[in-house]
């Protein structure tokens, strides 16, 4: 007993950027994040806009649907505060595949996301093609949002 600790077990996690340490698990959230930070900027330019907070969960949140207990991991937050103070929450998830198995799987979650707040989808028509940029997309969504 020398008196060192030896680590046996450890966690590292990807950021954004290490001047914005917001974890990322995959370069399709990244791209979100980058774009939620644009729309940011430009609302923050543009008088009689919401300001933006965004939250990246770590864990589970507890929801309800139908009466039963879920847990839900949505990759971002943002709370909308509007200039008269009042907020709103806008749920982002960022789609990954187009299998089946992780379609159905993505919808039961995204029951459960919209108690959270407003869910919008990364990219914004999911399964669609023809979809508009997720930046204008957002920019539109915060510019209209109904508190």
């Amino acid at each position: 007993a020398d008196g060192r600790i030896i680590c046996s077990e450890g966690y590292a996690h990807a950021l954004y950027q290490l001047t914005c340490p917001v974890p990322v698990d995959s370069k399709l959230e990244r791209n979100t994040l980058t774009a939620l930070l644009n729309v940011a900027s430009w609302l923050k330019r543009k008088p009689g806009t919401p300001e933006l907070s965004l939250e990246r969960p770590l864990f589970d949140t507890e929801v309800y649907v139908n009466g039963e207990k879920k847990y839900v991991l949505p990759d971002f937050i943002v709370t909308a505060r509007a200039p008269d103070g009042k907020t709103a929450r806008v749920v982002i998830e960022t789609m990954g595949y187009e299998d089946s198995d992780y379609c159905a799987r993505k919808s039961r979650q995204h029951t459960g996301m919209k108690q959270i707040g407003v869910l919008h989808t990364d990219p914004p028509k999911w399964l669609d093609n023809d979809h508009p940029p997720f930046k204008k997309h957002m920019y539109g969504v915060f510019m209209h949002l109904r508190y």
